[in-house]
Order: structure tokens, then C-alpha cells, then sequence
């Protein structure tokens, strides 16, 4: 079962818990959800050390609703 996560069609899911005071905790954060984030604080530089460029726009499906 080497990477079978990895070359499954599933679409891919963070996870945000909003805190009370302010925080956000984020859970298997994926570069789409990486650059959504950055844009809500661009000078967290966790965030952007994981934003992947791409080079079109994710698909629907590649998004969770």
C-alpha cells in the first residue's frame, strides 16, 4: 500500500478550527487552501513556504464544496 492515498482520485481536505481569540488551527493544509490563507494574512510566512503556484486554476472537483 505504498502511496495509495497519494494516487487516489479523492479530492484533498483541509481542516480550520477558528479559536476564540483569533487563531486558526489548520489540519493537512494543501496548497490551494495555502494561497486562500495567505491572502488573509500575507505576512505568515508558514503559510507561504507551503503555497504551490499553479499554473491554472484548480478544478471544481479538486475543491470540496
Amino acid at each position: 500500500m505504498t502511496n495509495d492515498i497519494a494516487k487516489s482520485n479523492a479530492p484533498l481536505v483541509t481542516e480550520l478550527l477558528l479559536l476564540p481569540d483569533g487563531r486558526v488551527l489548520v489540519q493537512n493544509l494543501t496548497p490551494v487552501m495555502a494561497g486562500i490563507l495567505l491572502e488573509l494574512n500575507p505576512d505568515e510566512e508558514a503559510i507561504r513556504r507551503r503555497v504551490v503556484k499553479p499554473s491554472s486554476p484548480p478544478k471544481k472537483d479538486e475543491l470540496r464544496r
